[in-house]
């Protein structure tokens, strides 16, 4: 075990398994104590087991860390001042929040139900609006804290996943304006797109899949066993906990395979100025070679 993390405590939600699990365990390794939320429902969400939460925080003090567990689903308001009050009842402060809990209910929007989307986007979006205002106070007090939003390449668009590309780059917003509003209290926020070969992935059509899986390769990478392994997302994660990443705040951070990547914020990259009104006319002439000119097309490259 390490110490860079000696004396933080931390929660992560969706700690039983999979990315959640492997960033629970690292940090944990690092000295950290890690309240493992894990409410233990299937990929749709349904059934809760306190398994996998169990398991992990069983390898964790097995391993000489600390750790306990937490049942609670984020979705709710009151699910989550649950699971923030456990770290403080069992460590006494909360400085790590960690949001890698999702569902997954993927469907074509022509197909898809109220119901399809407003459970996604409670446990991905609602959910780290209810984690985070609940944690946050605490960490003001204290004038530290590390909080990290898990979204996803889906954000940018994913076929068959309406709700959970919505909830991912709500995700994004969300991190990036709580980057703004925290920085005077010494917080940082950040939205990671990690990535592996989980149960998450092993759901998706395969389309959908396919589109994910090419952002966790690198050209320039040797190919290498285990490359799309949870465990390859959790030292780069990690590293954004500790007290070395404090610059680092406001960012969208790939983890996902051997690369460490981070995102260009959206900006304006062409502009068309016009002294008076633009007509239909104006734009059916001057669009084609202007604004639109070699326009690129997600939906042409998959």
């Amino acid at each position: 075990m390490s110490n860079r993390l000696e004396g933080r405590v931390a929660v992560v939600t969706g700690g039983g398994g999979g990315i959640g699990g492997a960033v629970s365990r690292r940090l944990a390794g690092e000295g950290c104590s890690v309240v493992v939320n894990d409410s233990g429902g299937s990929l749709s969400g349904a059934g809760a087991s306190e398994a996998p939460a169990n398991a992990v925080v069983s390898r964790i003090r097995v391993e000489g860390g600390q750790a306990i567990p937490s049942y609670d689903s984020v979705a709710t308001f009151e699910g989550a001042g649950r699971i923030v009050q456990a770290a403080l009842d069992a460590y006494g402060r909360l400085d790590i929040v960690c949001h890698a809990a999702g569902i997954l209910r993927d469907r074509m929007v022509f197909n898809m139900s109220e119901e399809e989307w407003d459970d996604v986007v409670r446990v991905h979006l609602y959910g780290a609006f209810n984690l985070v205002r609940q944690a946050v106070p605490h960490m003001m007090r204290q004038r530290y804290g590390r909080i990290l939003l898990f979204s996803s390449v889906s954000a940018l668009g994913n076929l068959g996943q309406a709700n959970y590309s919505a909830a991912k780059a709500g995700q994004i917003g969300l991190a990036l304006s709580l980057a703004k509003e925290l920085a005077p209290y010494n917080i940082t926020a950040n939205a990671v797109l990690p990535g592996a070969d989980t149960r998450m992935t092993e759901g998706m059509p395969e389309t959908a899949r396919a589109y994910i899986e090419q952002w966790g390769r690198s050209s320039g990478a040797p190919v290498m066993e285990g490359a799309r392994s949870a465990e390859r997302n959790a030292p780069k994660i990690t590293y954004l906990c500790t007290e070395a990443a404090a610059n680092i705040t406001g960012q969208v951070i790939g983890t996902f395979g051997l690369p460490m990547t981070i995102y260009s914020p959206r900006q304006v990259v062409r502009t068309l100025l016009k002294s008076g009104d633009w007509t239909l006319d104006d734009l059916d002439l001057i669009m084609p070679n202007s604004l639109t000119k070699d326009l690129a097309s997600d939906n042409n490259e998959q």
